[in-house]
């Protein structure tokens, strides 16, 4: 469950909770390390590189190997509530 999604300096910025055991310890091991996410550009500027100025974002998933290489999961907060 996304809990804050924002843009900041490093770029999109989501603080998620994973409620699903199995999906929580494989990020808590490792074994999902990127995001990917999908979404529909509704502008843009230039085209290589293309600077995206807005877009509706429709997903993000949590995978093992994000097209972006810097999309990644950057921390993992095990604690419970």
């Amino acid at each position: 469950m996304i809990e804050t999604l924002a843009e900041d300096a490093r770029g999109l910025r989501v603080v998620a909770r994973l409620t699903h055991p199995t999906a929580a310890g494989l990020v808590a091991r490792g074994a999902l390390t990127g995001l990917s996410f999908g979404y529909r550009v509704t502008a843009a500027r230039g085209s290589h590189p293309r600077e995206l100025l807005g877009l509706d974002l429709a997903e993000v998933s949590l995978v093992a190997v994000p097209m972006q290489p810097l999309a990644r999961v950057i921390g993992v907060d095990s604690t419970k509530e």
